[in-house]
């Protein structure tokens, strides 16, 4: 269990879960792309967005607290998959910014089962429910990501996230880097519901379900 991330701990109950019920929503974070591709044709997506959906009301359950995070970024050259990689790696260097405001020592041993998960997806507008405004849709193809965030019950924060990041804007967005804007919203209800909207580029098609990212990964990848 020790050699395990948090991240496939958390995967590996949920998909003990899954599979009671005879859903093989999540598949291990180190399977090929071709193994990924198969997963995906086996397997209704519906039943995967149910399963993220049911993943949310778990964590909840065991007194996790959830946010919703929307990211808006500058504007990244290149291709689209460059841009998502960009993207990703935008949010990981969030992510690891903000994990000493959660847990004193991160990356130590003690911090197992301790840390905030991320679920974060793609997401692009659907202009007739679209709310920002037609710059953000201009940039980047108006590709953004949405994290639903997991913080777990006796993190050193004082207030809630959405304190945190309002505060502490200037330490992560920078120029520099490629974030322009951070939203945080605290989910009070329906967080199966919140995961759906967060993941309904990858519901329509528009992204892959292997675009999503989640974390923590292991504790040397940090």
């Amino acid at each position: 269990m020790s050699k395990l991330s948090h991240a496939h701990h958390v995967k590996a109950k949920l998909s003990k879960w899954l599979l009671s019920e005879r859903h093989l929503a999540l598949t291990h974070r180190q399977q090929s792309s071709e193994s990924k591709m198969q997963h995906n044709r086996n397997h209704n997506p519906a039943d995967v967005e149910i399963a993220y959906g049911k993943w949310a009301r778990w964590l909840v359950a065991d007194e996790y607290t959830p946010y919703l995070l929307t990211l808006m970024f500058r504007p990244i050259d290149g291709s689209a998959v460059h841009r998502a990689r960009v993207m990703s790696d935008e949010i990981e260097r969030i992510y690891r910014m903000h994990l000493p405001w959660i847990v004193r020592h991160p990356r130590a041993a003690s911090s197992f089962g301790r840390l905030p998960i991320w679920i974060c997806s793609p997401d692009f507008p659907i202009f007739k429910h679209h709310r920002g405004t037609l710059a953000d849709a201009r940039v980047n193809d108006g590709e953004h990501s949405h994290c639903l965030a997991f913080v777990p019950l006796g993190s050193r924060l004082d207030g809630g996230l959405d304190a945190h990041f309002a505060e502490h804007q200037s330490r992560y967005i920078r120029p520099n880097y490629p974030l322009d804007r951070l939203d945080v919203i605290p989910i009070t209800h329906d967080v199966d519901y919140v995961m759906g909207y967060s993941r309904k580029a990858i519901a329509h098609g528009v992204a892959g379900d292997d675009a999503t990212l989640i974390l923590p990964r292991a504790r040397s990848e940090m």
